[in-house]
């Protein structure tokens, strides 16, 4: 379905001789617009999301009792998130990520553990992801009978017998 242009001018425009252009350029504004929205919509349903853009905001503005308030505001929220998986990952290798770049900023000699948490969070969240692709692609093999790829799934999977014995000899 179209729009008439011509029509639509006339519209917005009573008075004025019609302009391919002008009305383009706004409806191309106006797309551009819709498009903002429906993000934003999205935006407002992820508050963890948003509370990390603020930290980052507040970092490079160098509002550091700010930085420091949020980040301790925000700490239990990622820590109770309801399971372990591959967004609570990620949005905890955001939060470390953020609060690695503000120990540098500040060049604090004492001791940080932000930058061992982010890096064990994003190694998480990688490997988290790429099983579940990895499986995925297996489920569609079978189903479909396609043929995907699944670079270092046995790598992976070698490397995760090994941390499993690592940690169940930890445990007994």
């Amino acid at each position: 379905m179209g729009v008439d242009k011509q029509s639509l001018f006339e519209k917005i425009f009573p008075k004025q001789k019609f302009n391919e252009q002008k009305i383009s350029d706004l409806m191309t504004y106006l797309v551009r617009l819709l498009e903002d929205f429906i993000s934003y919509i999205n935006y407002e349903k992820q508050p963890i999301l948003k509370k990390q853009f603020l930290l980052t905001e507040l970092r490079e503005r160098n509002l550091d009792r700010h930085f420091r308030k949020t980040a301790e505001d925000l700490k239990p929220k990622i820590k109770n998130f309801k399971f372990r998986d591959q967004s609570y990952h990620y949005q905890h290798y955001l939060y470390e990520t953020e609060l690695d770049f503000f120990f540098i900023k500040n060049e604090d000699r004492k001791n940080n553990d932000s930058i061992q948490r982010k890096t064990d969070n994003l190694d998480l969240f990688y490997f988290i992801g790429k099983l579940k692709n990895c499986c995925e692609m297996l489920n569609r093999k079978n189903i479909v009978a396609s043929d995907y790829h699944t670079p270092l799934l046995n790598e992976l999977l070698d490397y995760l017998k090994n941390i499993l014995n690592i940690v169940w000899l930890r445990l007994r």
